[in-house]
């Protein structure tokens, strides 16, 4: 934009700022019956336009009333206008702010704003003349408008103590935190287990997972010659997997054990399979993978006596334990 015209422009501003604004008022009336018009048009304007400045037109409100502003003196006029009613036009006198129009409408113009006053466009038991969101159906309560939930939440900002934050129905709108543990629920990833606040809501020791894995669970059993697990194996793993999920500190080892039934290095190779099968059963159930070591022990290890069935069956076994919890 040309230099000038912006300097013209600023200096324009400037000049606006600083002269007098001068303000009317009033409210629009029907002669006739004294009802306050809506809609009317009402214009503040000067007899003559001799300086840079301002004045405005506005609409009156339900109850007639206006307000309209200029920085133009007098000598100005009020103009008043309306379908269905004659116009107005009044000269301002010296020292007067506060005006009563009284204009003449049609009776069939009346008859149809004082109508539309007393329906009730959005079924909401409040006539619009008396509603403040007259196409909203809302609460009578409150002029006829919905109650505002600013956090989206289902509890309306008259009722929900924490109106920013969501929150629970049934915790005056403020989060729920079950287990006490000063995480809330909807930030605390063990929302049924105290835990400490460091570790998302959930216990620096994973008490659960480590019960798990100290008891008869941490063994896998499998068929002769079978690396598949079953639905007993996939129940188990799926337990160990969703505590894992909650510890990201943990890591693991998974030991693959054969029977002595085939020769020793067919059951170290299928010993193998099947920590690698576990570690893939976890990985699939969204475990990273760099969490999850694998050792192969063939029929090395046995926790049973290998010379009889009982034995041997249970000796073909996966074990799973915690190898490194770090600090998170």
């Amino acid at each position: 934009m040309n230099k000038i015209i912006v300097l013209s422009l600023i200096l324009f501003s400037i000049a606006l700022n600083s002269q007098t604004a001068y303000e009317y008022s009033g409210v629009v009336k029907d002669k006739n019956t004294g009802t306050t018009i809506e809609d009317a048009i009402v214009f503040v304007q000067p007899s003559r336009i001799f300086k840079a400045g301002y004045y405005s037109g506005v609409k009156t409100k339900k109850d007639g009333a206006f307000s309209v502003r200029s920085t133009y003196g007098l000598p100005s006029f009020l103009k008043v206008s309306k379908n269905g009613c004659t116009s107005k036009k009044i000269k301002i006198k010296e020292g007067e702010k506060y005006f009563e129009v009284l204009i003449k409408c049609d009776s069939s113009t009346i008859e149809e704003i004082i109508t539309a006053r007393n329906s009730d466009d959005d079924l909401d038991g409040v006539i619009n003349y008396d509603d403040d969101c007259p196409n909203e159906a809302g609460d009578p309560n409150n002029n006829g408008c919905p109650w505002p939930d600013t956090d989206n939440d289902g509890v309306f900002d008259k009722d929900d103590k924490c109106i920013n934050e969501v929150g629970d129905p049934n915790n005056s709108g403020c989060p729920s935190d079950r287990d006490n543990d000063g995480v809330n629920d909807n930030e605390d990833k063990c929302p049924n287990e105290a835990g400490d606040p460091k570790n998302n809501g959930c216990p620096i020791l994973p008490k659960k997972l480590l019960s798990l894995l100290e008891s008869d669970q941490r063994n896998i059993l499998f068929e002769a010659n079978v690396f598949q697990l079953n639905q007993s194996g996939e129940n188990i793993i799926s337990e160990i997997a969703q505590e894992l999920k909650q510890f990201h500190n943990v890591r693991i080892r998974v030991s693959g054990h054969a029977s002595s039934d085939g020769s020793r290095g067919f059951n170290q190779i299928l010993s193998e399979k099947r920590a690698l099968e576990i570690k893939k059963y976890l990985m699939d159930k969204e475990i990273d993978s760099s969490r999850i070591e694998i050792k192969a022990f063939g029929e090395d290890a046995p926790e049973h006596n290998n010379n009889t069935k009982e034995g041997r069956a249970k000796n073909r076994r996966a074990n799973i334990a915690i190898i490194e919890m770090t600090k998170n």
